[in-house]
């Protein structure tokens, strides 16, 4: 009886060092860095901030009631098609996942694009996704900074009638997640200086116009997802 509790208790020993490893990792900062676009710029109207009241809950890793992502909002030369505005892989990388999208669009009988997943080779806890894509390629294909690897889905419902094709383009968005439990982190931050210059160029008046606070947004919490609250939280070029 003293042999089993004492193996059961090098065995807890074990695996609580392996768990705080494994946590550790996951919390501790990504060594990527972002050094193409994900999208032109100058492809994008108006941009929400990390921690919006926009959309709808998208939070993790201690926090809620919030959008950790960024939703990108198309110029308005794009019209409501799948097959416009381009994406980019920001590093090199590897697609780890294409995932069918949740939202169904009654008025074409069919889901609102699909998600890609990719993980940069110099950080494997680092997951980037597109929300809403038409993808160019498939999972388990190698990509390379700045790859054209598909297009933004703009198509949507009018939101009166679901039966009727919308005339406007819809938003899209991404997210950067580190490790485990849903440890979102602003896209932004992980921008090569240059490449953050390209979004200066456009309009955006600083990195720190890009996100709210933690602080700021506990004092201020998300009391609906409508479009006047949403409007406070985004920055348009």
């Amino acid at each position: 009886m003293k042999l089993l509790k004492l193996i059961f208790s090098q065995y807890f020993k074990i695996l609580c060092v392996v768990l705080v490893s494994i946590l550790s990792s996951s919390c501790s900062e990504p060594k990527t860095s972002m050094t193409s676009n994900f999208v032109d710029p100058y492809d994008i109207s108006k941009i929400s901030k990390f921690r919006s009241c926009c959309g709808h809950d998208f939070s993790g890793w201690g926090e809620k009631n919030r959008s950790m992502k960024t939703y990108l909002h198309p110029a308005p030369t794009f019209t409501a098609s799948d097959n416009e505005l381009p994406i980019y892989s920001p590093f090199d990388g590897k697609i780890i996942a294409i995932k069918d999208e949740r939202h169904f669009l009654p008025c074409y009988d069919e889901i609102h694009g699909k998600q890609i997943h990719i993980e940069p080779s110099d950080d494997t806890r680092v997951t980037m996704r597109f929300f809403h894509a038409n993808p160019l390629v498939a999972e388990g294909d190698t990509v390379y900074s700045g790859q054209h690897i598909g297009f933004a889905d703009l198509r949507g419902c009018d939101l009166d009638n679901e039966s009727i094709k919308s005339i406007e383009p819809y938003s899209f968005d991404v997210s950067l997640e580190i490790g485990i439990a849903n440890h979102y982190v602003s896209i932004f931050d992980y921008l090569d200086e240059s490449v953050l210059d390209e979004w200066l160029t456009r309009g955006l008046p600083s990195i720190n116009d890009t996100f709210v606070s933690k602080a700021d947004r506990d004092a201020n919490p998300c009391t609906s997802w409508n479009e006047d609250q949403c409007a406070m939280d985004e920055v348009t070029f």
